[in-house]
């Protein structure tokens, strides 16, 4: 009974913490720490800042020097997983613009 009240509670905050500290809050948090605090993380704030290691996009080969995924019920090869994620996504793109 205790597990289940511990794991119910660690849920409820974790979901709470989710909503306060947003990606662009944590930048924003970032952003604001001075040379002291800069000092506590060991970082120089002449070379380098927090917010730097934040990634704004990821990097993807093009199409010709991927690897191509083999399928598991038999010959063949098929697009990778990245071309999948990304052809999903420019569709999204599409239908978010149609419906605007």
């Amino acid at each position: 009974m205790i597990n289940i009240l511990c794991s119910s509670f660690i849920n409820v905050v974790f979901i709470a913490l989710q909503e306060l500290l947003t990606p662009m809050r944590a930048y924003e948090l970032m952003r604001q720490m001075t040379n002291e605090d800069l000092q506590l993380l060991w970082m120089n704030g002449t070379y380098s800042r927090p917010e730097s290691l934040i990634m704004w996009s990821v990097p993807v080969p093009p199409v010709p020097i991927r690897p191509s995924v083999q399928q598991d019920t038999g010959g063949g090869s098929t697009e990778d997983d990245i071309t999948v994620k990304l052809q999903v996504k420019r569709t999204y793109s599409i239908l978010l613009y149609l419906c605007q």
